[in-house]
């Protein structure tokens, strides 16, 4: 695992890089967004953001396949594993850890470690912008969060932290790229219009997943680990390795 998990990070950041310094920066020219005399920094941005949403894709995807993989008997009714309105969160305790997994479920959770690890490193070495080390921090406690999440057996969870976390980003990173491609136009043009609409759009759909799954479900699933999960604070078997996930569940709240 921890072979796979070095082969996964040197090459999520070498592809992360190659990409950023040539086909996403194509997409950028293609698109118009280096005109004006701010497009070569605009550009740069926009591979970046491209860079995230391709990620954020990605991640949601292959961490929704394992879902029903890491809860088999789960369904979409009132059992599901998803907190309400889609079911009963206690759930995810209901088996106890992980002890055996699939090859595409340790995959999938390795290519995601990696990719954050990948990008902690890419993070540093990247232009600093405002929220630098507030970024830093997001990668550090979630990469904490899966590693520790995967070796006690707590793939669950971690799954379904992931899927609730990331919900939001693609949305944000496209309102952002359909910025910057509005930045590139000229004022009062119809294409300048439209990039502005999708903007907009983008922004408000990235506002309601946020507030449904970070500010919604997601305290749900931390008060559950509190209250309900193996070895919480309220158990005979109290575990520091237990609450220290927890921790790390409610420090990923606010970043």
């Amino acid at each position: 695992d921890v072979s796979l998990f070095l082969v996964a990070t040197m090459t999520m950041f070498v592809l992360s890089r190659l990409l950023q310094a040539s086909l996403f920066p194509l997409i950028g020219s293609v698109l118009g967004v280096n005109k004006g005399r701010t497009g070569a920094k605009r550009l740069e941005k926009f591979s970046m953001s491209l860079r995230e949403l391709t990620y954020y894709v990605i991640s949601l995807g292959s961490m929704s396949r394992l879902l029903p993989q890491a809860m088999p008997y789960m369904t979409a009714s009132s059992k599901s594993w998803l907190p309400a309105p889609f079911g009963n969160v206690d759930l995810l305790w209901k088996e106890g850890r992980l002890t055996e997994v699939n090859d595409e479920f340790k995959l999938v959770y390795v290519v995601a470690l990696a990719w954050y690890s990948a990008g902690l490193i890419q993070h540093m070495m990247d232009p600093k912008k405002k929220d630098f080390w507030e970024m830093a921090l997001h990668h550090i406690v979630t990469i904490l969060l899966l590693g520790m999440s995967y070796m006690e057996g707590h793939m669950r969870v971690g799954a379904v932290v992931m899927v609730l976390h990331d919900a939001s980003d693609p949305f944000l990173a496209l309102a952002k790229l359909t910025n910057y491609c509005k930045q590139a136009r000229q004022r009062g043009s119809l294409s300048r219009g439209v990039f502005d609409a999708l903007a907009n759009v983008f922004f408000v759909g990235f506002a309601l997943t946020f507030a449904y799954t970070r500010l919604y479900l997601y305290p749900q699933v931390i008060y559950s680990a509190h209250y309900r999960g193996p070895g919480h604070f309220f158990s005979r078997n109290h575990n520091a390795v237990e609450n220290s996930l927890v921790y790390l569940l409610t420090s990923l709240l606010p970043i």
